[in-house]
Protein backbone atom coordinates (compact mmCIF):
# COMPACT_ATOMS: atom_id res chain seq x y z
CA UNK A 1 0.00 0.00 0.00
CA UNK A 2 2.61 3.24 0.38
CA UNK A 3 5.29 1.48 1.62
CA UNK A 4 3.28 -1.67 2.21
CA UNK A 5 0.21 -0.16 0.54
CA UNK A 6 2.09 0.84 -2.90
CA UNK A 7 3.77 -2.93 -2.62
CA UNK A 8 -0.05 -4.63 -2.89
CA UNK A 9 -0.84 -1.87 -5.27
CA UNK A 10 2.07 -3.35 -7.73
CA UNK A 11 1.26 -6.80 -7.02
CA UNK A 12 -2.28 -6.02 -8.10
CA UNK A 13 -1.71 -4.90 -11.49
CA UNK A 14 1.03 -7.11 -11.88
CA UNK A 15 -1.34 -9.83 -11.62
CA UNK A 16 -3.84 -8.07 -13.08
CA UNK A 17 -1.48 -8.18 -16.16
CA UNK A 18 -1.14 -11.53 -15.97
CA UNK A 19 -4.57 -12.47 -16.18
CA UNK A 20 -5.02 -10.33 -19.12
CA UNK A 21 -2.89 -12.53 -20.75
CA UNK A 22 -3.64 -15.77 -19.39
CA UNK A 23 -7.17 -15.93 -20.14
CA UNK A 24 -7.43 -12.46 -21.50
CA UNK A 25 -9.55 -11.24 -18.65
CA UNK A 26 -10.60 -14.63 -17.15
CA UNK A 27 -10.17 -13.10 -14.17
CA UNK A 28 -13.65 -11.12 -14.25
CA UNK A 29 -15.25 -14.70 -15.33
CA UNK A 30 -17.50 -13.39 -17.50
CA UNK A 31 -18.09 -14.86 -20.96
CA UNK A 32 -19.60 -12.33 -23.47
CA UNK A 33 -19.23 -14.34 -26.33
CA UNK A 34 -20.65 -17.74 -26.61
CA UNK A 35 -17.90 -20.08 -26.95
CA UNK A 36 -18.06 -23.19 -29.43
CA UNK A 37 -18.28 -25.85 -26.02
CA UNK A 38 -20.17 -24.94 -22.86
CA UNK A 39 -17.71 -26.26 -19.89
CA UNK A 40 -18.02 -26.56 -16.38
CA UNK A 41 -15.72 -25.79 -13.58
CA UNK A 42 -16.58 -28.36 -10.98
CA UNK A 43 -15.26 -26.89 -6.78
CA UNK A 44 -13.72 -30.08 -6.11
CA UNK A 45 -11.26 -30.53 -9.27
CA UNK A 46 -10.49 -26.89 -8.52
CA UNK A 47 -9.76 -27.37 -4.98
CA UNK A 48 -7.54 -30.40 -5.43
CA UNK A 49 -5.41 -28.14 -8.05
CA UNK A 50 -5.11 -25.48 -5.48
CA UNK A 51 -3.94 -27.77 -2.58
CA UNK A 52 -1.40 -29.47 -5.24
CA UNK A 53 -0.09 -25.81 -5.88
CA UNK A 54 -0.23 -24.82 -2.15
CA UNK A 55 1.85 -27.36 -1.47
CA UNK A 56 4.71 -26.10 -3.89
CA UNK A 57 4.55 -22.77 -3.71
CA UNK A 58 2.98 -22.00 0.20
CA UNK A 59 1.18 -18.83 0.37
CA UNK A 60 -1.70 -17.03 2.63
CA UNK A 61 -4.83 -18.78 2.61
CA UNK A 62 -7.10 -15.85 1.49
CA UNK A 63 -6.25 -14.22 -1.87
CA UNK A 64 -8.08 -11.12 -1.91
CA UNK A 65 -7.14 -10.83 -5.60
CA UNK A 66 -10.55 -12.46 -6.80
CA UNK A 67 -12.54 -10.07 -5.33
CA UNK A 68 -10.59 -6.76 -6.70
CA UNK A 69 -10.30 -7.55 -10.29
CA UNK A 70 -14.16 -5.92 -11.38
CA UNK A 71 -13.45 -2.78 -9.20
CA UNK A 72 -9.81 -2.50 -10.34
CA UNK A 73 -11.35 -2.20 -13.81
CA UNK A 74 -14.09 0.35 -12.65
CA UNK A 75 -13.96 4.25 -12.88
CA UNK A 76 -13.13 4.61 -9.19
CA UNK A 77 -12.92 2.68 -5.44
CA UNK A 78 -9.12 1.58 -5.96
CA UNK A 79 -7.78 4.10 -3.31
CA UNK A 80 -10.88 2.91 -1.19
CA UNK A 81 -10.19 -0.30 -1.53
CA UNK A 82 -6.58 -0.58 -0.49
CA UNK A 83 -8.15 1.23 2.45
CA UNK A 84 -10.68 -1.43 3.64
CA UNK A 85 -8.85 -4.07 3.43
CA UNK A 86 -5.85 -2.54 5.79
CA UNK A 87 -8.99 -2.59 8.03
CA UNK A 88 -9.93 -6.03 8.06
CA UNK A 89 -9.02 -8.20 5.01
CA UNK A 90 -12.66 -8.78 4.17
CA UNK A 91 -12.40 -10.93 1.08
CA UNK A 92 -13.38 -14.63 1.50
CA UNK A 93 -13.34 -17.75 -0.45
CA UNK A 94 -15.10 -20.53 2.06
CA UNK A 95 -14.74 -24.51 1.05
CA UNK A 96 -18.38 -24.85 1.85
CA UNK A 97 -20.70 -22.01 0.39
CA UNK A 98 -24.39 -21.44 1.23
CA UNK A 99 -26.20 -22.23 -1.66
CA UNK A 100 -29.66 -20.01 -2.64
CA UNK A 101 -32.06 -22.84 -3.88
CA UNK A 102 -34.64 -20.45 -4.93
CA UNK A 103 -31.88 -18.33 -7.34
CA UNK A 104 -29.40 -20.98 -7.35
CA UNK A 105 -27.05 -19.21 -5.61
CA UNK A 106 -23.74 -19.54 -3.79
CA UNK A 107 -22.07 -16.94 -2.50
CA UNK A 108 -17.90 -17.13 -2.65
CA UNK A 109 -16.83 -14.32 -1.05
CA UNK A 110 -17.39 -10.82 -0.44
CA UNK A 111 -15.80 -6.74 0.02
CA UNK A 112 -17.60 -4.98 2.47
CA UNK A 113 -17.55 -1.08 2.37
CA UNK A 114 -19.16 1.86 0.80
CA UNK A 115 -20.66 1.26 -2.73
CA UNK A 116 -17.06 1.67 -4.82
CA UNK A 117 -15.70 -0.58 -2.56
CA UNK A 118 -18.07 -3.57 -2.17
CA UNK A 119 -18.54 -6.48 -4.10
CA UNK A 120 -19.04 -10.01 -4.17
CA UNK A 121 -18.20 -13.58 -5.94
CA UNK A 122 -21.59 -15.43 -7.16
CA UNK A 123 -21.87 -18.85 -8.50
CA UNK A 124 -24.62 -19.83 -10.41
CA UNK A 125 -24.73 -23.62 -9.32
CA UNK A 126 -26.46 -24.65 -12.54
CA UNK A 127 -23.36 -23.54 -15.13
CA UNK A 128 -20.58 -23.19 -12.28
CA UNK A 129 -20.00 -19.69 -13.71
CA UNK A 130 -18.72 -17.12 -11.28
CA UNK A 131 -18.61 -13.15 -11.53
CA UNK A 132 -18.50 -10.09 -9.75
CA UNK A 133 -20.97 -8.11 -8.72
CA UNK A 134 -21.32 -4.65 -7.36
CA UNK A 135 -24.18 -3.12 -5.15
CA UNK A 136 -27.35 -2.53 -8.02
CA UNK A 137 -26.28 -5.43 -9.98
CA UNK A 138 -29.37 -7.74 -11.31
CA UNK A 139 -28.62 -11.33 -10.99
CA UNK A 140 -31.49 -14.16 -11.85
CA UNK A 141 -33.80 -11.40 -11.81
CA UNK A 142 -33.08 -10.44 -8.16
CA UNK A 143 -31.33 -6.89 -7.43
CA UNK A 144 -28.39 -7.03 -4.85
CA UNK A 145 -29.45 -4.52 -2.38
CA UNK A 146 -26.58 -4.14 -0.04
CA UNK A 147 -22.85 -5.74 0.12
CA UNK A 148 -21.52 -6.95 3.86
CA UNK A 149 -18.82 -8.93 5.10
CA UNK A 150 -19.73 -12.81 4.18
CA UNK A 151 -23.46 -11.67 3.10
CA UNK A 152 -25.30 -10.32 0.25
CA UNK A 153 -28.89 -8.88 0.42
CA UNK A 154 -31.00 -9.62 -2.71
CA UNK A 155 -34.27 -7.97 -3.57
CA UNK A 156 -36.33 -11.16 -5.23
CA UNK A 157 -39.99 -9.96 -6.59
CA UNK A 158 -40.39 -7.89 -3.67
CA UNK A 159 -39.17 -10.03 -0.92
CA UNK A 160 -35.62 -9.62 0.13
CA UNK A 161 -33.05 -12.70 0.57
CA UNK A 162 -29.89 -13.41 2.30
CA UNK A 163 -26.92 -15.23 1.67
CA UNK A 164 -24.33 -15.60 3.46
CA UNK A 165 -20.47 -16.88 3.31
CA UNK A 166 -20.30 -19.99 5.50
CA UNK A 167 -17.09 -19.63 7.21
CA UNK A 168 -17.94 -22.62 9.68
CA UNK A 169 -19.44 -25.95 9.64
CA UNK A 170 -22.93 -26.37 7.29
CA UNK A 171 -23.27 -25.21 4.20
CA UNK A 172 -24.33 -27.24 0.87
CA UNK A 173 -22.84 -31.08 0.59
CA UNK A 174 -19.97 -32.15 -2.27
CA UNK A 175 -21.36 -33.56 -4.93
CA UNK A 176 -19.92 -37.28 -5.00
CA UNK A 177 -17.74 -36.99 -8.67
CA UNK A 178 -15.44 -39.85 -10.08
CA UNK A 179 -11.57 -38.90 -11.26
CA UNK A 180 -13.24 -40.27 -14.87
CA UNK A 181 -15.78 -37.35 -14.58
CA UNK A 182 -13.19 -34.81 -13.71
CA UNK A 183 -10.90 -36.31 -16.36
CA UNK A 184 -14.18 -36.19 -18.89
CA UNK A 185 -14.97 -32.99 -18.34
CA UNK A 186 -11.62 -30.59 -19.24
CA UNK A 187 -10.78 -30.16 -22.31
CA UNK A 188 -7.48 -30.59 -24.13
CA UNK A 189 -5.05 -27.74 -24.35
CA UNK A 190 -5.62 -27.37 -27.84
CA UNK A 191 -9.59 -26.62 -27.64
CA UNK A 192 -8.53 -23.98 -25.36
CA UNK A 193 -5.91 -22.58 -26.98
CA UNK A 194 -4.81 -22.77 -31.04
CA UNK A 195 -1.85 -22.18 -31.87
CA UNK A 196 -2.40 -19.81 -35.38
CA UNK A 197 1.20 -18.84 -36.00
CA UNK A 198 4.52 -19.18 -33.79
CA UNK A 199 3.86 -15.89 -32.14
CA UNK A 200 -0.38 -15.34 -32.65
CA UNK A 201 -3.18 -17.30 -30.59
CA UNK A 202 -6.12 -17.86 -30.39
CA UNK A 203 -8.24 -18.51 -26.93
CA UNK A 204 -11.33 -20.21 -26.18
CA UNK A 205 -12.22 -18.49 -23.11
CA UNK A 206 -14.67 -21.33 -21.55
CA UNK A 207 -12.07 -23.86 -22.17
CA UNK A 208 -9.25 -21.98 -21.19
CA UNK A 209 -10.91 -21.56 -17.93
CA UNK A 210 -11.75 -25.13 -17.37
CA UNK A 211 -8.63 -26.02 -18.36
CA UNK A 212 -6.63 -24.46 -15.95
CA UNK A 213 -9.01 -25.40 -12.88
CA UNK A 214 -9.64 -21.59 -12.59
CA UNK A 215 -8.36 -18.31 -11.47
CA UNK A 216 -7.46 -19.20 -8.00
CA UNK A 217 -5.02 -22.31 -9.28
CA UNK A 218 -3.10 -19.32 -11.04
CA UNK A 219 -3.30 -16.68 -8.36
CA UNK A 220 -1.67 -19.27 -5.77
CA UNK A 221 1.30 -20.32 -8.40
CA UNK A 222 2.04 -17.77 -10.63
CA UNK A 223 3.84 -14.57 -9.38
CA UNK A 224 4.29 -11.07 -11.13
CA UNK A 225 6.81 -8.35 -9.99
CA UNK A 226 8.67 -4.99 -11.34
CA UNK A 227 11.48 -5.73 -13.59
CA UNK A 228 13.50 -2.54 -12.96
CA UNK A 229 16.90 -1.72 -14.70
CA UNK A 230 18.98 1.05 -13.16
CA UNK A 231 16.93 2.25 -10.91
CA UNK A 232 13.77 2.61 -13.92
CA UNK A 233 10.26 -0.14 -14.55
CA UNK A 234 10.75 -1.55 -17.49
CA UNK A 235 8.28 -3.99 -17.27
CA UNK A 236 6.62 -7.10 -15.12
CA UNK A 237 8.06 -10.05 -14.71
CA UNK A 238 6.54 -13.38 -14.63
CA UNK A 239 7.29 -16.50 -12.53
CA UNK A 240 6.10 -19.38 -11.07
CA UNK A 241 5.26 -20.82 -14.65
CA UNK A 242 6.98 -24.11 -14.21
CA UNK A 243 4.23 -25.76 -13.23
CA UNK A 244 1.54 -24.16 -15.29
CA UNK A 245 1.85 -26.10 -18.69
CA UNK A 246 -0.83 -23.70 -20.25
CA UNK A 247 1.08 -21.41 -19.77
CA UNK A 248 3.35 -22.70 -23.13
CA UNK A 249 0.19 -22.81 -25.35
CA UNK A 250 -0.36 -19.41 -24.68
CA UNK A 251 3.30 -18.49 -25.48
CA UNK A 252 5.06 -17.69 -22.08
CA UNK A 253 7.67 -18.82 -20.31
CA UNK A 254 8.92 -18.58 -16.68
CA UNK A 255 10.79 -15.18 -16.14
CA UNK A 256 9.34 -13.29 -19.35
CA UNK A 257 8.55 -9.87 -18.91
CA UNK A 258 5.56 -7.95 -19.79
CA UNK A 259 6.37 -4.84 -21.36
CA UNK A 260 3.46 -3.33 -23.35
CA UNK A 261 -0.21 -4.26 -23.93
CA UNK A 262 -1.43 -3.09 -27.05
CA UNK A 263 1.57 -0.84 -27.60
CA UNK A 264 1.05 0.84 -24.08
CA UNK A 265 3.67 0.46 -21.39
CA UNK A 266 1.96 -1.33 -18.09
CA UNK A 267 5.41 -0.17 -15.81
CA UNK A 268 3.30 2.44 -14.50
CA UNK A 269 0.16 1.47 -12.41
CA UNK A 270 -2.35 4.04 -13.76
CA UNK A 271 -1.17 3.85 -17.06
CA UNK A 272 -1.64 0.05 -16.81
CA UNK A 273 -4.98 0.43 -14.99
CA UNK A 274 -5.99 2.74 -18.16
CA UNK A 275 -4.17 0.29 -20.83
CA UNK A 276 -6.54 -3.17 -19.01
CA UNK A 277 -9.63 -1.52 -18.76
CA UNK A 278 -9.65 -0.87 -22.55
CA UNK A 279 -8.24 -4.21 -23.00
CA UNK A 280 -10.84 -6.10 -21.55
CA UNK A 281 -13.37 -4.40 -23.85
CA UNK A 282 -10.93 -5.87 -27.37
CA UNK A 283 -11.40 -8.90 -28.88
CA UNK A 284 -7.92 -9.28 -29.69
CA UNK A 285 -4.56 -7.85 -28.14
CA UNK A 286 -0.26 -7.42 -28.88
CA UNK A 287 1.55 -8.03 -26.09
CA UNK A 288 5.49 -7.20 -26.47
CA UNK A 289 7.57 -9.32 -24.47
CA UNK A 290 11.35 -9.16 -23.00
CA UNK A 291 12.73 -13.06 -22.93
CA UNK A 292 16.09 -12.80 -21.78
CA UNK A 293 17.82 -10.31 -23.98
CA UNK A 294 15.27 -10.68 -26.90
CA UNK A 295 12.52 -9.04 -27.73
CA UNK A 296 9.17 -10.43 -29.21
CA UNK A 297 5.65 -9.89 -29.43
CA UNK A 298 2.58 -12.09 -29.00
CA UNK A 299 -0.88 -11.63 -30.21
CA UNK A 300 -4.19 -13.04 -28.95
CA UNK A 301 -7.55 -13.63 -30.61
CA UNK A 302 -9.97 -14.33 -27.84
CA UNK A 303 -13.29 -16.27 -28.89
Amino acid sequence: MRGIPELRRIIWVANVVLLAILGYMVATLTFGKDSRREYTINSKSKATEAEIQLAKNPSPAVNHRVILERNIFGSAGVDAVAKQLEKDKAAVLSPKPVVSQQLGLRLLGTVAGNKEVACAVLEDIRTKVQDLYETGDVIQGARIEKIERNRVILLNEGTHEVLDLSVANGGSAPVERTVRDEVSEKPSAAEAVKITSPTEREIDKRAFLAKIGGMEAVLKTVKVSPYVVNGEAKGLRITGLEGLSMARYVGLENGDVIQTINGQSVTNKRKAFQVLRKARLLSSSDIQLLRGKEEMALSFRIE
